[in-house]
């Protein structure tokens, strides 16, 4: 075997461990209420800010981060019905593009006081509206953006998005919502897909499915957002530059999952076969995504976009827990 793929085989092993520890630890009391996932995150994160972990292991530890979460996440479809999409009616499409809009113009009009780099503002700002790393790395094709100012995106969304994950998670005994409601709040409010899901484990398959149904609408949105946004970044070019739009393809196989279920081909054993697995997979993808958070990039190039993010975060979540509080 070649140094290349025992290396590799290396990353992956780190992001297995994460997930094993994050597992017992999630058994303990209070642990327990954080949720496997968000521990995942934590360990990851610790073990980046404590020690060095080799370059020759990112090829691993971003498969785990990307591929993997991808495949738990087309897994989990398996316990959602597809029917209660449509059961969510206008009520769930008029909060989605309310929560979106609010997130982005939020985002950018703090980002302009803050004197915030207009490319970085974009990024962050389509990031915490509607699907975190996906929507930064979508958008950044379209506008062709530095990779730097692309991997700071990425960074402060998913360092907020985890941070909004453990708030939630520890204020949900406080909020006057039931678990479906606290769904389609953490569901409509969270940037990536993996920290809604996180978010919602804890408090069991109700608020797991109505998340996942709120943030899925809000996902779907990407396509035509991406289509809009190139079409007016570059505006003064040729169209056919902003052209190609990068998609979450994984969503496909989600709602394939989901359609599935609906028509009653997965037993209940099977569905939690595939439920356990799916949990082990995101929970790896959770270590490799805090092994990724660089905070020296933080502080030294995105303290303003962070801020900016950060107070657009808050004005969305509060925003999106008064649209469901009053809706019901």
């Amino acid at each position: 075997m070649d140094k290349k793929r025992l290396f590799f085989i290396g990353g992956v092993f780190v992001t297995a461990i994460i997930a094993a520890f994050s597992y017992l630890l999630a058994k303990l009391p209070y642990l327990s209420v954080v949720g496997q996932l968000v521990i995942a995150i934590m360990i990851g994160m610790l073990l980046k800010t404590l020690i060095s972990v080799p370059i020759s292991l990112n090829s691993g530890i971003s498969f785990s981060n990307k591929r993997l979460l991808k495949m738990g996440i087309i897994l989990l479809g398996a316990k959602l019905n597809i029917v209660d999409i449509y059961e969510g009616g206008w009520f769930l499409s008029l909060s989605t593009l309310t929560n979106i809009l609010i997130a982005f113009v939020a985002v950018i009009f703090f980002a302009k006081l803050l004197k915030v780099d207009k490319t970085l503002s974009l990024l962050t700002a389509c990031g915490t509206a509607i699907c975190g790393a996906a929507a930064v790395v979508a958008i950044a094709v379209q506008i062709k953006a530095q990779d730097e100012k692309t991997a700071t995106s990425i960074a402060v969304v998913a360092l907020l998005g985890t941070f909004f994950t453990i708030l939630y998670t520890s204020l949900f005994p406080l909020l006057p919502l039931s678990k479906t409601e606290y769904g389609l709040f953490a569901g409509g409010t969270l940037h990536e897909i993996a920290h809604v899901i996180a978010a919602s484990t804890p408090f069991g398959q109700e608020a797991v499915e109505a998340a996942l149904i709120a943030k899925l609408s809000r996902v779907l949105m990407l396509v035509p957002i991406a289509f809009i946004v190139g079409l007016f970044f570059n505006k003064n070019k040729e169209i056919s530059h902003c052209t190609t739009i990068t998609f979450p393809w994984f969503i496909i196989g989600f709602l394939m999952m989901s359609i599935l279920n609906t028509f009653g081909l997965f037993t209940e054993e099977t569905k939690s076969y595939l439920q356990t697995i799916a949990y082990l997979l995101i929970s790896m993808a959770m270590g490799a995504l805090g092994l990724q958070v660089r905070i020296e990039t933080l502080i030294k190039k995105g303290k303003s976009a962070f801020f900016a993010c950060l107070f657009g975060s808050l004005v969305l979540s509060i925003a999106g827990f008064f649209i469901v509080f009053w809706t019901h």
